[in-house]
């Protein structure tokens, strides 16, 4: 009878040790403030590799609800080889514009905001939301010469690669600086329930601002032919830029 109760609770024990949930928190992330978007990163990235690692039948990831707001994090969250793991996104995950500092994997290219490699049984669930802050990437794309010109190819908002069995089902995905979500060599696949939300009003603005910037531009080659490059820029400055 001993035997058989030592043996029930070894088993316990590694059936537990095996379900188990990581929650970003425990591993330093904070909510509801910019200022540490590079520390929560790396927590992000440390509850990864811990899930990882325990190699369980039902290993979780949370991303909580924070009273404080959501998570703010530069790119980079990253992670390869997760088997039978869920990231469960019941909070929100906010992308920092921090253009200077967003990581590069190379120096063509800006770390994807969520990067996940070669899993097998991955599900990202929950009904929280990941925000791309788009805007100012579609700004120094489209206008350059007027926010400030990027230095790589943008980021994708959530990208996963070369993975089998894939389920992402409710998760809301909102201005991404370039694809919401992209699947790249996955075997078998199931996307349900993703909301996508862009912000259509300043997608319209900045076409707005594209097109008097394109009028200002043919203007200024009609004047110049006539005029004189020098006489067109004193003309231009004192009609202004409309």
């Amino acid at each position: 009878m001993a035997a058989l109760l030592s043996a029930t609770l070894a088993l316990l024990a590694a059936a537990s040790a095996r379900a188990a949930t990581f929650d970003i928190t425990d591993y330093g992330a904070i909510p509801g403030d910019q200022s540490v978007a590079t520390n929560n990163t790396v927590a992000i990235n440390a509850a990864l590799a811990a899930a990882s690692a325990n190699a369980g039948p039902a290993t979780i990831v949370l991303i909580p609800v924070a009273d404080a707001g959501p998570f703010w994090a530069l790119g980079g969250i990253a992670a390869s080889n997760l088997v039978n793991v869920t990231v469960r996104l019941d909070g929100g995950l906010t992308a920092y514009p921090d253009y200077k500092n967003w990581p590069l994997t190379d120096p063509g290219h800006y770390a994807h905001f969520i990067h996940l490699v070669d899993c097998v049984g991955l599900s990202l669930t929950g009904a929280g939301t990941v925000d791309g802050k788009g805007i100012g990437w579609w700004n120094k794309e489209i206008l350059p010469a007027l926010f400030g010109k990027l230095t790589a190819k943008r980021p994708k908002l959530v990208q996963i690669q070369t993975s089998t069995d894939v389920l992402v089902d409710g998760w809301t995905l909102v201005n991404s600086p370039s694809f919401h979500l992209l699947l790249t060599d996955v075997l078998r696949a199931e996307v349900r329930n993703v909301n996508v939300v862009v912000d259509r009003e300043k997608q319209r603005a900045l076409k707005a601002h594209l097109r008097r910037a394109r009028r200002r531009r043919r203007r200024r080659r009609r004047l110049a032919l006539a005029l004189g490059d020098q006489v067109v820029d004193d003309v231009m400055d004192s009609f202004g830029a409309g």
